[in-house]
Formats: structure tokens, C-alpha cells, sequence
């Protein structure tokens, strides 16, 4: 039993445990048989939420217009119809599967959500509840802190998602481990 707690201890203050798993958030980023006709809009994805961490790495596959723009966005909703933007990462993307990595951070309940400049997310029908803005009323890239009005609801299947990582052990939980695993592991030679 004590040893079994030194080598999680050791291994946890190595790096080689982690409390939490990267999860990925949103629909898999495949090609799908529609794109949306308008642009500059925003979409919200009301049950596509994020808990704590950082956003390392995001993918999306776009249905029509080569070297588009569009931008990742993390929202808060205000309420029914209005969300704060807390996170923005903006990209020329092209025809197909697109990868990019990021550093944005996200608090629970965090909302994922799209801001579609000129590019095209391949969608199909039905999946998960989303919201989205009039066309053409969000005619530059939103900004950290800004509120969108994002009010007309569907049911969609975006192809774009978002891997969180969540926050790493902070390092007095990890020293107080290591110096558990080195104390159990003097009882141990002791006893010998």
C-alpha cells in the first residue's frame, strides 16, 4: 500500500499522471453536406460547453470559399440572446480540414461559438441546439469583451471542435506529494 502511493506520488510530480483528461469539445470536423449561403455572423453552440482550462488545439473543416476567414470564439451567455466574447482566435482558412493550435483560456460553462467572416463550416441537419446572428451584422471581427446579439435558434451539426487541456497540478500539491513518497519511502527502507 505504501508503495503504491510513493510511485503515484513520484509519478504525479513527474509529470507522467494527470488528474484530468483533455477534452474535446463540438462536432468532428468532417466534411458534411451543407455550408452556410451568408456571412458575417456568429453562431453560438448553447450546449457545447467548456470546462476550466486552456484551448490547445482546435479543428474545422470548411464546405466552400478557399482562403476564408473565420474566428474561433469562446462566449458567456448575458442572457437569451446576448453573448460576451472571452476568447477570440482568428484564421485564413482554406477548402477541407483545417488544424490550428491555440492558447485561449476558458472557465466553465464557458460556450463554444464561431464568428463566419467570408469561410464556410460544413454543417448537416438536426444535432444540437445552436444559435445564431442576423447575417451581415457583425461586419468585422468580434472582440474579447464585446456583446453579440445572437438570438434565432436551429438545430445543426457544425463540423468544428475544440480541444481543452485542463489546468496542470499546481506545484505545491505536487511538492507536498513528492515529499510524502520521499518520507514513506525512508519508513520503508526502515523497516528493512
Amino acid at each position: 500500500m505504501i508503495r503504491q502511493f510513493i510511485l503515484a506520488a513520484v509519478l504525479a510530480c513527474t509529470g507522467l499522471v494527470s488528474g484530468a483528461q483533455a477534452a474535446t469539445v463540438g462536432g468532428a470536423a468532417s466534411n458534411r453536406p451543407n455550408a452556410d449561403g451568408y456571412s458575417y455572423f456568429a453562431l453560438a453552440f448553447t450546449t457545447k460547453v467548456f470546462e476550466e482550462g486552456t484551448i490547445t488545439n482546435w479543428e474545422t473543416y470548411i464546405r466552400s470559399v478557399g482562403n476564408g476567414k473565420m474566428a474561433l470564439l469562446v462566449l458567456s451567455q448575458v442572457n437569451s440572446d446576448t453573448f460576451k466574447v472571452k476568447g477570440v482566435d482568428y484564421r485564413t482558412v482554406v477548402y477541407g480540414l483545417n488544424q490550428f493550435t491555440s492558447s485561449i483560456g476558458v472557465s466553465d460553462g464557458d460556450i463554444l461559438g464561431v464568428y463566419m467572416e467570408t469561410a464556410k463550416v460544413a454543417w448537416s441537419s438536426g444535432g444540437a441546439p445552436i444559435q445564431y446572428s442576423d447575417h451581415s451584422t457583425i461586419t468585422s471581427m468580434p472582440l474579447v469583451n464585446q456583446n453579440l446579439r445572437i438570438r434565432y435558434a436551429n438545430r445543426r451539426e457544425y463540423s468544428l471542435n475544440a480541444t481543452v487541456t485542463p489546468p496542470a497540478v499546481p506545484l505545491p500539491a505536487a511538492g507536498f506529494l513528492l515529499l510524502g513518497a520521499l518520507g514513506g519511502l525512508g519508513l520503508v527502507q526502515r523497516r528493512k
